[in-house]
């Protein structure tokens, strides 16, 4: 019988749905729809013995239509307890509240800024500079180091791979003679890095506070601490274990567990503080079994959840030079951050040449000598990122009267920009570093850019920084 109905196909179904048609469909009464109503919401907790009345009362208060306004006073309601019961520097009223707690210190162009998409370094946070070896994450920290500095800040520095190069941070800090404008350190374990930068959130937290006798200056200064780097220092445990076997076995999920434990209690001595914990980290590329390539840090995942902001650091391998100067271009993107769009990138350059410069001597006479001098090269940054603007960016800036025209945009050493918003004629070309430099101090153009190009401006710290948190709270209580 199966053989036979494979072969008639399709007539047995015609068959049997003939012998079913004969069959007489049993009525049924039609099904009475009911209205779906915009008011309705899920049925009450029995046990409270809602009246019906009370029950009609509640869904028309929470329903569709009302039901916005019903939730925005419920969690009005339970913020103000909140705030009542943990005060208002734990929770915030408004997305202002929690924007302008957003402090730092201004940055040195206006590419840095976009960037990072504020106006403003941050301060109470910690971020990360990521880079193959290199690229110059380390000397991208002594810049970051030297906006501290120049706002009489302090800066603290921890090295973790016994090569640094104390002479190459004070010309990028632009500060060769004595003081020094860091504390310079050496740590030769993971225990011993988190030692010595434990001991100084603390010793600088206690000196700017003071005491009754000799009060200190309060949280107005801005302090950086940098280590150099995250992962360069072995755990003193698994050293020991080295040098007793004579061999090395796998030793990342100790460094990682350590640094994991230690950032989640550390990083309550920078909450609420003018103080930004700076991390250099290396990078590193992994193919999987499928031949998909993935960056990763090392250290462990604990600095990559906690971080403010990540900065990608990637050096270009040529050079440039002519009779004055020698530099190198250095692209830098923004792969994470927690105060705006991330994934953004610049172009920059470091440039380094020498010249003769006044120095004291020994006998503390004033002469002349020649001295290397090196420096990131940011008023051309600002100008390559008008440049390089493209889709919204540049249909914003051309809206706002930014446009500009360009004169050998891809030479090293020799491009020329016009700019009519700084009140050149047609016939006016300025290098890049002319321009960018008019820019920075031209704070209609600057507002403008911002604007454009969608940089927020944040509160800098012109003042304690738990001062200005107060400033805030008052505004909005």
């Amino acid at each position: 019988m199966d053989e036979l109905e494979h072969l008639m196909g399709d007539d047995m179904p015609k068959k049997k749905a003939s012998k079913q048609a004969e069959k007489k469909p049993a009525t049924k009464k039609p099904v009475k729809k009911k209205p779906t109503s915009l008011i309705t919401i899920p049925a009450f907790d029995e046990t409270r013995k809602l009246s019906k009345a009370k029950q009609l009362s509640l869904r028309k208060e929470w329903g569709l239509q009302n039901g916005g306004a019903a939730r925005d006073g419920l969690m009005g309601g339970v913020l103000a307890a909140a705030r009542d019961k943990f005060g208002a520097s734990k929770v915030f009223a408004t997305k202002a509240e929690v924007e302008r707690l957003c402090i730092g210190i201004p940055m040195p162009s206006l590419a840095m800024e976009y960037l990072l998409a504020n106006n403003v370094f941050p301060l109470s946070a910690l971020v990360m500079l990521a880079g193959t070896y290199g690229a110059g994450k380390s000397t991208l920290s002594y810049e970051i180091m030297r906006w501290f500095y120049e706002l009489s800040g302090i800066n603290v520095h921890i090295d973790t791979e016994n090569k640094f190069d104390a002479d190459w941070c004070c010309q990028i800090m632009r500060k060769q003679d004595l003081p020094l404008p860091f504390i310079p350190n050496r740590a030769t374990s993971l225990e011993e890095m988190q030692d010595l930068l434990t001991h100084y959130l603390k010793a600088v937290k206690d000196k700017l506070k003071g005491t009754a006798a000799e009060p200190g200056p309060g949280n107005t200064i801005p302090c950086a601490f940098v280590v150099d780097s995250l992962a360069a220092a072995a755990s003193a445990t698994i050293q020991d274990k080295i040098f007793k076997e004579g061999h090395a076995t796998r030793a990342h999920p100790v460094n990682a567990l350590l640094n994991t434990h230690y950032l989640q209690a550390v990083k309550k001595l920078i909450t609420g503080l003018p103080f930004t914990l700076v991390v250099v980290n290396h990078k590193k590329k992994k193919t999987d079994q499928n031949g998909i390539t993935t960056e990763h840090t090392l250290g462990g995942e604990a600095y990559n959840f906690h971080e403010s902001f990540q900065i990608d650091v990637e050096g270009m391998k040529s050079q440039f030079k002519n009779s004055q100067f020698a530099g190198r271009y250095i692209r830098l993107k923004c792969s994470k951050n927690s105060f705006g769009p991330a994934h953004r990138r610049i172009m920059t350059r470091l440039i380094w040449y020498k010249a003769e410069v006044e120095v004291e001597n020994e006998q503390g006479e004033l002469e002349y000598k020649e001295q290397d001098q090196a420096f990131w090269d940011w008023d051309w940054a600002t100008i390559r990122l008008l440049h390089d603007a493209v889709g919204d960016d540049a249909a914003r800036l051309k809206n706002m009267g930014l446009s500009c025209t360009w004169k050998s945009p891809k030479a090293d050493v020799e491009c020329l920009v016009n700019m009519p918003a700084l009140g050149m004629a047609k016939s006016d070309w300025l290098p890049w570093q002319e321009a960018g430099k008019m820019i920075s101090e031209n704070p209609e153009v600057t507002d403008r850019i911002r604007q454009a190009m969608g940089i927020k401006c944040r509160r800098q710290l012109d003042k304690a920084y738990d001062d200005i948190e107060q400033e805030y709270r008052e505004d909005v209580s």
